[in-house]
């Protein structure tokens, strides 16, 4: 199995520290992911701090139209939280991932990583 996409966000951008992506206290927050090439996903995981639930939507096109197939929700806890949602109900090639936050444990919350596995 060959992984179409990982990511620890923003690494690359500001050297020798630990980087991530951070909400700007308001819900709902959404995040757009342009995969290196469309595929059928089987799985997608995040790790995160302070996420309470997210979803799951992707697109086969330009990113103009979006099918939901995943929701999670995380307990509140004190360290990196991990989650990961079966893609199997995206029946299409995906080409973009979008996730959407709805809500935090706090005022602001962070995803450290997403992995999308394929099918």
């Amino acid at each position: 199995m060959q992984l179409i996409y990982t990511t620890d966000l923003l690494s690359g951008y500001v050297s020798d520290r630990e980087t991530f992506w951070m909400s700007t206290g308001l819900f709902p927050q959404e995040m757009i992911i342009k995969l290196s090439k469309p595929g059928i996903v089987e799985d997608i995981s995040i790790k995160g701090v302070k996420l309470k639930e997210v979803i799951f939507l992707g697109s086969s096109n330009n990113n103009s139209t979006w099918e939901e197939f995943g929701h999670l929700e995380l307990n509140d806890s004190d360290g990196i939280q991990m989650g990961t949602i079966n893609a199997r109900e995206y029946r299409d090639k995906m080409a973009f991932l979008k996730i959407k936050i709805l809500g935090g444990w706090n005022d602001f919350c962070a995803i450290r990583s997403v992995n999308v596995a394929p099918a």
